[in-house]
């Protein structure tokens, strides 16, 4: 009789223990639900942007028309976003890339006549930067795993390229020699504040990081680019202008989130946070 009660409140006291065990269980996971976690540690984000940029003209005199042109370059860039709190969040990085200077121009098609040739000057040149983003950034859920983001803030820019840069191109026909372009240019070398702005979409993906797609645009209050050019210099069809560029863009970028949700998880089930 004694062996059955005590086997009694044994396999009793084995029941309630694992009851509880099942129900802490069950607390601990609703408590650590993935979604409760996405803001817990600094986001950590990998991006790659395609952008695009534009300089313009200022023809002092002369008949010879440089246009600017529309181009297309690209830069890197690794940021780290401290959470307020679901919703708001602060960003910094670092990013490296290139701008574009494209600019166009046939002295033949322009009636420069007594050019022998379609004489055709197209620059695809690009300027190498750095960029240092401080961004305030509001993100909104609109469904399970999609949310809407939006940034802005501000960046110090500086150009990696030496101050000066001068170029001449001439025709030989000996005996003479004719130089038909001449530029010379300047950079502004200096930590310049720049505005960003940026909106777009993130995806949570099932390993709890997120996709990252954004419409982005940056705004410079000053130029960084400022060249003087001329056509047939000490002729009489002298053209003489300025290339400026303030190095804005607009573009679309593609990015990887890193929220360490995984990491979480792991830490508290081994009882370590």
């Amino acid at each position: 009789m004694k062996t059955t009660i005590f086997l009694s409140i044994i396999i009793i006291f084995l029941f309630i223990s694992q009851s509880i065990k099942a129900q802490d269980k069950e607390t601990l996971d609703s408590l650590l639900s993935p979604r409760r976690l996405l803001f817990e540690k600094p986001h950590t984000k990998f991006q790659f942007n395609l952008i695009t940029s534009k300089g313009r003209i200022e023809r002092e005199y002369g008949e010879a028309e440089l246009q600017s042109r529309l181009g297309w370059s690209y830069f890197l860039m690794w940021s780290q976003t401290h959470h307020l709190n679901p919703n708001w969040g602060l960003e910094y990085g670092f990013s490296i890339g290139t701008l574009p200077l494209r600019y166009y121009i046939d002295l033949k098609a322009q009636g420069f006549e007594a050019l022998d040739y379609d004489y055709l000057l197209y620059s695809t040149n690009t300027i190498n930067f750095i960029q240092l983003p401080l961004n305030i950034v509001y993100r909104k859920p609109v469904s399970s795993n999609v949310f809407l983001q939006f940034r802005t803030g501000i960046s110090l820019r500086y150009i990696l390229l030496e101050e000066y840069i001068t170029t001449a191109i001439s025709l030989s026909t000996p005996p003479l020699v004719l130089t038909y372009y001449e530029s010379y240019s300047e950079f502004d070398n200096n930590f310049r504040i720049n505005f960003n702005l940026g909106a777009g979409i993130s995806w949570l993906l099932p390993n709890n990081d997120f996709l990252d797609f954004q419409i982005i645009a940056n705004l410079s209050p000053r130029n960084i680019v400022y060249n003087d050019y001329y056509f047939f210099p000490d002729t009489p069809d002298e053209t003489f202008g300025h290339y400026l560029s303030n190095g804005n863009y607009v573009g679309v970028s593609v990015g990887y989130t890193f929220t360490k949700v995984r990491k979480i998880l792991r830490q508290y089930r081994k009882g370590i946070r």
